[in-house]
């Protein structure tokens, strides 16, 4: 058992709390989920991208090869080969810097100028992704052999004149516009799902669930019952933990009120039955009128040891099981014949003008019907076998008192009269 002590937080205070906690769970979870699709989308786009740019730079290097070498004369194609490749932007940048003082207009961006002097340091092919700018950014160097009429560009053998530097847009500025507020409403998409689907689920745990159990624990609180088995159960909620503890305090003042009920009441209220005080009384008044006017009486005393369920589908309460066995004695009994609960297990009948003989015929009559399967009022299915013992004793045969009377039908109580029946006769 836990022994951790829960302190009730007021339901504004725990909600707000937890609504923080759902919105920065939902917002990470929305990011990733986000950040997953536009990676799978941008990850398909450039390298569908990549392939395009290297085909196109195939046939822009072929149409270069034209320059023999001469930087004026490749930029000059290149504005010739510009407005045919409208996706790619190309520029030339001779190698050095003295050709930038000559040539001011055609000085790179501070983007190419980067690329090509990487490009220049390490004579290596270059390409990045521009993540600002959704674009390809790279370069190749360029070499010249006057020596070698067959030499590509590309062929390291010859001199280096220079790098040739492109951009290649992924997406068009209104396509990736669209593109950006698509992943914006997938985001919000994803926030709202989620936010909900945690809310929710926080929602039915903290606070649907235990109002879900203080119900179920109300419903089975049962006032027929001699015992209304209830327990304090502290909540997280403040609200919640009130109405338990109210309810619990309710509970303790029913019980309260349902035991002086019971002392007052002539009869207990399971069995219907006369109460042990009055059974007392009602022995003493018999005993005194069988003497004055001369006539028999008897006593059977019945001790209930277990309660057998043969077929049921439903749960029957105890009580309800005690008034099954009530009924089966007020069945039995006449209308003059007094049935008392003396204890929770043990119920006495007082006969009058029975006498010691045929007290021992129904007393085996009692013990033949508690034997047979008896059904519950409430649920037919329900049928349930009785295991007693039963006594019986006569006054002015077994004893001339009441204390005497009430023990000598308690020793004989046996589970079987018949078989004692049978002892006696041998």
């Amino acid at each position: 058992m836990s022994t951790d002590v829960i302190k009730p937080t007021a339901f504004r205070k725990f909600a707000f709390k937890k609504f923080i906690w759902v919105s920065i769970a939902a917002i990470l979870a929305s990011l990733v989920v986000t950040l997953l699709i536009s990676s799978i989308y941008l990850g398909f786009s450039y390298q569908q991208a990549t392939e395009k740019v290297r085909s196109e730079l195939d046939s822009v290097l072929t149409q270069l090869q034209q320059a023999n070498g001469n930087p004026s004369r490749i930029e000059a194609l290149l504005m010739q080969i510009q407005p045919k490749v409208k996706q790619n932007t190309y520029q030339f940048v001779g190698a050095g810097i003295s050709h930038y003082a000559i040539k001011e207009s055609n000085k790179p961006s501070v983007k190419f100028n980067k690329l090509a002097r990487a490009i220049e340091t390490d004579r290596t092919l270059v390409q990045v992704f521009d993540v600002t700018h959704t674009a390809l950014l790279g370069g190749v160097p360029l070499y010249y052999s006057p020596d070698c009429q067959t030499c590509e560009l590309s062929d390291p053998k010859g001199k280096f004149i220079g790098s040739l530097l492109y951009e290649r847009r992924i997406t068009s500025p209104i396509f990736g516009t669209s593109i950006f507020g698509v992943f914006l409403l997938i985001f919000i998409l994803n926030f709202f799902v989620i936010g909900v689907y945690m809310m929710t689920r926080t929602l039915e745990q903290d606070f649907i669930q235990p109002l879900k159990k203080l119900s179920q624990r109300i419903d089975h609180v049962r006032l027929d019952e001699n015992d209304m088995v209830w327990q304090r159960q502290p909540q997280k909620i403040a609200e919640i933990d009130m109405i338990d503890e109210m309810i619990t305090e309710h509970i303790q003042m029913l019980k309260a009120v349902h035991e002086k009920l019971d002392a007052l009441m002539v009869t207990e209220h399971e069995s219907g039955f006369f109460h042990q005080d009055r059974f007392k009384e009602s022995l003493q008044f018999e005993i005194f009128r069988s003497e004055r006017y001369k006539r028999p009486l008897s006593m059977i005393v019945i001790k209930l040891i277990k309660i057998i369920s043969t077929s049921s589908n439903h749960e029957v309460s105890v009580a309800e099981k005690i008034h099954v066995f009530a009924d089966l004695i007020n069945h039995a009994t006449r209308n003059v014949d007094m049935p008392f609960r003396v204890r929770d297990q043990l119920f006495v009948i007082l006969m009058p003008e029975i006498d010691e003989n045929d007290i021992r015929i129904v007393t085996r009559k009692y013990y033949e019907r508690f034997s047979q399967p008896s059904h519950a009022a409430t649920h037919e299915s329900a049928s349930f076998n009785f295991k007693i013992e039963i006594g019986y004793a006569s006054y002015g045969y077994d004893a001339t008192t009441a204390n005497e009377l009430m023990h000598a039908a308690l020793a004989r109580l046996t589970e079987d009269p018949t078989n004692t029946e049978k002892e006696k006769e041998v």
